[in-house]
């Protein structure tokens, strides 16, 4: 691979992550940790929730 896009959503020097796996992250975070219905979540269901995943994981990590 010669070029990849980075995404860094922690703020952290070392925090960098291909776009591929930021956006796995996101949808394990839809489908598992947010979400009540678990891998059963619609397409539909996910894009209504999806922008506000980045919010529900820092109150997740403040509340633990």
């Amino acid at each position: 691979m010669r070029f990849c896009w980075l995404a860094n959503t922690t703020g952290l020097e070392n925090g960098f992550l291909a776009f591929d796996m930021v956006q796995e992250h996101n949808i394990r975070d839809i489908k598992v940790i947010f979400a009540v219905l678990g891998p059963f979540a619609t397409w539909d269901y996910i894009k209504k929730i999806s922008a506000s995943i980045p919010t529900q994981r820092k109150i997740k990590h403040h509340v633990e």
